[in-house]
């Protein structure tokens, strides 16, 4: 069976019109993973939603990898 190999490379811009850039995006080391989250057009808190989502992802990710179960957090904006 033939293998697929990838580079992959992870940018984000908040555009010509938006003051801000609300997306985000994470890549695990090993290239398993990638998430992208759109910060829902400049409306109110999209960049934290986006934000909430990458890091819940990440982090459901990352402990699957440890064997730890999810833990409730509060959300905040670090």
């Amino acid at each position: 069976m033939k293998s697929i190999k990838w580079q992959v490379a992870a940018l984000s811009d908040r555009g010509l019109h938006r003051p801000d850039n609300q997306d985000n995006f994470f890549v695990c080391p090993d290239h398993q993973l990638l998430v992208v989250a759109d910060g829902m057009g400049g409306t109110m808190n999209g960049a934290r939603a986006s934000k909430i989502a990458v890091q819940t992802l990440e982090e459901l990710w990352n402990n699957r990898l440890t064997g730890k179960q999810g833990q409730e957090r509060e959300l905040n904006d670090e």
